[in-house]
């Protein structure tokens, strides 16, 4: 897989899975460390750039695209590669994070099937079928602790997840 000039599509079959692990709306207003202080958008532009709207993020996914009233240039942010709110709060996961079975976790595993990580899913969307490619080689997260508020302190289990093997801790 090349990561920075994929011309496959695979990459950005697993960079759109990734996305879809992370509830953008839910962290910005659950998250302690910057609730309050951050809104979900779904493009770096300041909404103070020159007066130019959001560009429409509804055709970003190429798997699940949107289709909904927010499909405008302009609309609110939050939207791209969000299918319904996570409810990993309820099971003792950050409230941002999917729990087994969301909308958004099915769509994360389906994605990855789509990189061709593994072949399948099964009824909570945990990846089945793993390619030899991924178990054989180790997923290494470097998870930060010098700063509390690191994203990678909850999204790293979120890939332990979907992936049925350990990751490499370092």
């Amino acid at each position: 897989m090349r990561f920075g000039n994929d011309t496959s599509g695979l990459g950005v079959q697993l960079r759109q899975g990734i996305a879809h692990l992370i509830d953008k709306v839910q962290f910005v207003n659950n998250e302690p460390d910057i609730a309050g202080s951050a809104i979900a958008i779904d493009n770096p532009v300041s909404t103070s750039n020159g007066g130019l709207p959001s560009p429409n993020p509804c055709l970003w996914d190429k798997s699940f695209p949107q289709t909904d009233s927010t499909c405008k240039v302009g609309a609110p942010g939050g939207t791209a590669y969000h299918r319904a709110s996570a409810t990993g709060g309820a099971h003792g996961l950050t409230a941002w994070q999917p729990y087994y079975g969301d909308a958004d976790f099915c769509a994360a595993a389906q994605h990855f099937i789509n990189a061709g990580l593994a072949t399948g899913k099964d009824a909570n969307c945990v990846l089945t079928g793993i390619s030899t490619t991924v178990t054989s080689n180790t997923v290494p997260f470097f998870v930060r602790s010098d700063s509390p508020p690191r994203l990678a302190r909850g999204r790293a289990p979120a890939f332990q997840d979907l992936l049925p093997q350990q990751p490499t801790w370092r």
